[in-house]
């Protein structure tokens, strides 16, 4: 089965925080959340349950955003207020899914 959509990309965006000494990091759009030792091996880990999570859909259903299941409201926020702050925000991130390819790649 051809799994190409022409012309769609699907923006990711993944909120990064440190506490106790590991690095999380929650998806905005897939609510998919991830947790490493060192930053390098999270971005590894959000691109490969991201490219995971949307490879599960058929072109049509991401092309309807079937894939979309919001963060909780707090960490929506804390991606447009960074004063509000009940985790240390390390940074934010953005990747851009490629549904041509299956690839991922972080701005």
């Amino acid at each position: 089965m051809e799994r190409k959509l022409e012309g769609i990309s699907i923006q990711l965006r993944f909120m990064v925080f440190k506490s106790n000494g590991r690095y999380y990091s929650i998806c905005l759009e897939t609510n998919i959340a991830n947790r490493a030792n060192t930053l390098k091996h999270l971005q590894e880990k959000d691109m490969d349950s991201a490219i995971l999570y949307l490879t599960s859909f058929t072109p049509e259903e991401l092309a309807s955003k079937k894939y979309f299941r919001k963060a909780s409201l707090s960490y929506r926020l804390q991606w447009y207020m960074p004063k509000v702050k009940p985790f240390k925000k390390v940074k934010n991130d953005t990747g851009i899914f490629d549904t041509n390819s299956g690839s991922l790649r972080f701005a």
